[in-house]
């Protein structure tokens, strides 16, 4: 998307759940691996993983380039969207060492991915966990 393109808050509304959903299934599969899976099992659910990876870069880059006519939405955008962006990054991290099958390093990059999550979920001001 080019950088300033205008969004219709529909559209931001319906990329923030699509994110939300991503974000959802992203940890859904973590949470499957249990806290000590082997490197066989890390393997196994890269592609889920990189599934839930794939849609939620796309929400990021949506949330990045774009802005919203509405001010009280777009500082909402805004605010987000670096945050939403942290996310993406860990998300990537945890998806090289599933790949990778390094369950140790895995289990350091979930709980940076777990962090960005927090740190998004506080902003928005929800309790929930992904």
């Amino acid at each position: 998307m080019a950088q300033g393109v205008e969004l219709s808050p529909q559209r931001y509304l319906a990329d923030t759940v699509a994110g939300a959903e991503a974000t959802r299934d992203f940890g859904a599969t973590l949470d499957s691996l249990g806290p000590r899976p082997t490197a066989d099992q890390s393997r196994a659910a890269a592609p889920a993983l990189d599934e839930a990876l794939a849609r939620a870069e796309l929400v990021a880059q949506r949330l990045d380039g774009a802005r919203l006519a509405d001010a009280r939405l777009e500082a909402q955008r805004a605010a987000a969207a670096a945050e939403y962006t942290a996310i993406v990054t860990a998300m990537r991290r945890v998806v090289a060492e599933a790949e990778a099958g390094r369950p140790v390093r895995l289990a350091v990059a979930a709980g940076a991915y777990q962090s960005a999550v927090d740190a998004l979920r506080r902003r928005l001001g929800t309790t929930t966990t992904a």
